[in-house]
């Protein structure tokens, strides 16, 4: 019954279902259905009657206009689908309603225009030619949610075929063989208009994260696109597209590759630790029409060369907003106005910064990082003493001017961070751990960042007291003739001046039952301690403890048996 109460709200679903996780006003004219579903609904799976087994044979039945929803329970689905009707393909879990086409063609075919796809794995495409995880050949089509992964290609927009207004959004696309999204409408004749791509994380793919080829009026923003063979690759006449708010780290090559490509505006990205240069603009001789991109607003944190341009572009947005943020730009800022000639700083540098390889200059660079960091966060709330080896969590809040979320990173005061910690929303308590393993006064102190790792300062330390303690440990038990014994050893950097130890025997033990002593033992230092006789008969629970007043204790417990005179251990029964 559960099934078909689901049907009830598919259709509420999906006038969200386009709308992407990502802020600002210029996504609005993107994010909207031109097309509603108002047909019947089509259950693949679960345990409802007249269901479907296979997602095709759902399609086939279904009409345009209808709603083809896919349960889990019956996932992975071992098909190679082909949607040639108008409907929307929801399946109930992303991560475990699967589409899987055991390394044979394309796992999905979109044909037909206005298709919806969402809530799926999609996996494990073949891998010659321009196998994929999905291929649209059509127009108005959306793609979101999905987890598209170990494909050879991620997404083709495809071959031989004209495709506009179509819109990826939200997915995560990663580890596929070759390009994350593939739009090439090839040959010359075709073209491909109004491709949005929104919101989606795109990692870990054999070649670029997108590649992109005839496409104009794109839109590009909010993507994360990290740890690809380049991140964003557009190519021959991708012209008039907006890339804007990406994060483009820990590509091999490029972080972003315009080639022959005019008219784009590329503003308000992250740039870090791409191989080549993070920007690079290619524009042949052959090609003389100036390339009129905008480029400004991207932090661009590159150790080698940052950007790359041959063609002619305006790197800034003039004065007062200025230009880009720089990892190494040198210049001072000791003047302001636009010839930056006039006495007092503004934020951006008295001197441009010279792009290669041609004329092109940024006349207005940042001084620092582009948009406003999370305010920085008061000290540290945690406790002021400790001990070594116990674990101590301390947590710390702050806000965000542009209401982004945060994150954290906790500096301990012994050379070692928590690394970043998050996200949290604007105000909410963050929180990381520490062990500290050596006696001391620590500094703890927290910095913020933003999603764009615009980050804050410092705050003001939080000092603990790390008060240097033993820390017992319990070596292998040994069962013998008359005798139990155990090492305890002393791990810790401060000497355990009354280690308070036993040895008892639960069951079987005639005499001998528990045997309790006190020893001192130094810091590095290990001693053994030795049961009183035991005489007895059958199975027994052998229990060393080594207790220390303040400091860390131990204690294990072992399966044996006595055989009158003679205590046997078992080694595997430590509990």
């Amino acid at each position: 019954m559960k099934y078909k109460l689901i049907g009830i709200f598919i259709c509420l679903l999906l006038i969200g279902t386009i709308l992407p996780s990502v802020s600002g006003n210029e996504l609005k004219q993107y994010t909207s259905i031109s097309t509603l579903n108002n047909g019947n609904t089509l259950y693949v799976g679960g345990s409802g009657p007249g269901n479907y087994s296979s997602i095709q044979e759902a399609i086939d039945d279904a009409d345009d206009g209808d709603i083809v929803f896919v349960y889990d329970d019956s996932s992975p689905y071992y098909e190679n689908i082909v949607v040639y009707k108008s409907i929307s393909l929801i399946g109930e879990n992303r991560t475990t309603t699967i589409i899987d086409a055991s390394n044979i063609g394309t796992v999905v075919n979109i044909t037909a225009n206005w298709v919806n796809i969402s809530g799926f794995t999609i996996r494990k495409s073949g891998n010659i030619s321009y196998a994929s995880g999905i291929k649209v050949y059509s127009h108005n089509n959306t793609i979101k949610q999905n987890l598209i992964v170990g494909n050879r290609l991620g997404i083709y927009f495809g071959w031989y075929a004209n495709f506009d207004n179509n819109r990826v959004l939200n997915n995560t696309i990663k580890s596929n063989t070759n390009y994350g999204i593939y739009a090439t409408p090839q040959p010359f004749s075709y073209r491909c208009k109004n491709l949005t791509i929104v919101g989606n994380e795109i990692t870990y793919n054999g070649g670029a994260g997108i590649w992109m080829f005839l496409c104009t009026y794109s839109n590009i923003s909010y993507n994360v696109l990290s740890n690809n063979e380049e991140g964003l690759n557009m190519q021959w006449q991708s012209n008039n597209s907006l890339i804007a708010n990406n994060i483009i780290t820990d590509n091999r090559f490029y972080g972003f590759w315009l080639v022959y490509t005019y008219r784009c505006t590329v503003r308000n990205n992250y740039f870090e630790n791409n191989g080549w240069e993070a920007i690079c603009i290619y524009q042949h001789e052959e090609y003389p029409e100036p390339s009129n991109h905008s480029i400004y607003h991207n932090n661009i944190i590159e150790y080698g060369q940052a950007c790359y341009d041959d063609g002619t572009s305006w790197w800034d947005d003039g004065y007062p907003t200025g230009g880009n943020y720089y990892l190494h730009y040198s210049g001072e800022d000791k003047y302001h106005g636009p010839n930056q000639n006039i006495p007092g700083p503004d934020g951006i540098g008295d001197t441009p910064y010279t792009i290669p390889d041609a004329n092109n200059k940024d006349y207005y660079p940042l001084m620092g990082p582009w948009g406003k960091p999370p305010l920085t966060p008061l000290a540290p709330d945690g406790p002021e003493e400790g001990e070594n080896g116990v674990e101590y969590t301390f947590t710390a809040t702050t806000t965000n001017p542009e209401e982004e979320q945060i994150w954290y990173l906790f500096d301990w005061g012994d050379g070692t961070n928590s690394s970043w910690v998050g996200p949290y929303n604007s105000g909410e308590i963050g929180s990381a751990s520490k062990i500290w393993n050596e006696g001391g006064d620590f500094q703890v102190k927290v910095k913020a960042r933003d999603v764009w790792y615009r980050k804050s300062n410092w705050s003001d330390p939080h000092i603990i007291s790390i008060i240097p303690v033993p820390e017992l440990e319990l070596g292998f038990i040994r069962g013998g003739l008359l005798k139990v014994s155990a090492p305890i050893k002393n791990i810790g950097i401060a000497d355990a001046p009354s280690v308070e130890w036993s040895i008892s025997l639960d069951g079987g033990a005639f005499i001998g039952k528990e045997t309790t002593g006190t020893e001192s033992i130094s810091s590095g230092g290990e001693i053994t301690v030795t049961s009183k006789f035991i005489f007895g008969w059958g199975a027994t629970m052998v229990t060393v403890t080594a207790d220390v007043h303040k400091g860390v204790s131990d204690k294990r417990r072992l399966n044996g048996f006595i055989y009158l005179f003679f205590i046997h251990v078992n080694p595997g029964g430590i509990i």
